[in-house]
């Protein structure tokens, strides 16, 4: 995993591919945004993780996809102070989450520094961009759209529905096939923590819907996708984040029960999302 502390922008590295696939991404740029108050962070996490640790964990999922199709990557935190690298370097971002809201830039103003980049993303017919959670949040900031704390919090594995644009699209029909036996589900789990929402950006398609909240996953354009759950998790983390909740046991059984196939749809995505034939 690259770091950005001391970067170093001028070396170029080389990714491989097998004979039937062609790179869309030669580089990723991960914007993790984390907060290092652990009042705030525990709200995430139910209990006191070393930052780090948490960071590695949050992109392990991810990771492992441009390592096995040996597409090379950084990450950058940017609470710590890091500097994202010119996206002349890249040509996918992947946004993840943070405990804290996009209505508190006053109080987290690493999250003015993402907004910036995220917006220089989106204007970048070459540069394609995935957000989840607080990402897809921020994302819908950038849009234009409003974001505002919801009715409830939705917590756990819960389903989301493809909508008919979910269904056209082929992502999400990836995302939506069962990674054992192939056949398409419309309406599936997922991992959800978030207690905020977001209008629907002006110009941006609805792809999947929950009970509890409209806009789950949504397209602007042909290359921003916005996932209010989590296919970036391990099931090291999930069981870490509910370990010290009521109903650990049921949600534990659960996730030993959906996690491979979970995970088999995540790839499914990233493969549609991140390569092409």
């Amino acid at each position: 995993m690259e770091r950005v502390r001391n970067p170093s922008w001028k070396k170029s590295e080389r990714c491989r591919t097998s004979r039937n696939e062609k790179l869309n991404a030669r580089k990723l740029l991960f914007l993790f945004t984390p907060t290092r108050n652990k009042e705030r962070f525990t709200e995430l996490s139910h209990g006191s993780l070393d930052t780090e640790k948490h960071i590695c964990r949050r992109t392990r999922h991810h990771r492992a996809f441009p390592q096995e199709k040996h597409i090379s990557f950084t990450v950058v935190e940017l609470d710590s102070g890091e500097t994202p690298p010119p996206l002349e370097k890249f040509n996918a971002l992947v946004v993840l989450g943070g405990p804290m809201g996009v209505y508190e830039m006053d109080k987290y103003p690493h999250l003015v520094i993402g907004s910036r980049i995220i917006r220089e993303a989106i204007n970048r017919e070459d540069v394609k961009v995935l957000g989840i959670c607080l990402g897809s949040q921020m994302l819908a900031h950038c849009l234009g759209a409003e974001v505002y704390p919801g009715p409830g919090k939705e917590v756990g594995w819960r389903h989301i529905e493809l909508t008919g644009d979910g269904l056209k699209d082929r992502p999400m029909r990836q995302l939506a096939r069962h990674p054992a036996v192939g056949d398409f589900w419309r309406r599936f789990n997922v991992l959800h923590w978030h207690g905020d929402t977001f209008d629907l950006p002006h110009g941006a398609v609805l792809l999947a819907s929950s009970d509890l909240y409209k806009h789950q996953a949504f397209r602007f354009g042909k290359q921003v996708y916005g996932f209010q759950f989590h296919i970036e998790v391990t099931k090291e983390m999930v069981l870490e984040w509910f370990k010290d909740m009521p109903g650990f046991k049921k949600i534990s059984a659960e996730t030993e029960r959906i996690y491979e196939e979970y995970s088999g749809r995540a790839r499914n995505f990233y493969k549609a999302f991140f390569l092409k034939k």
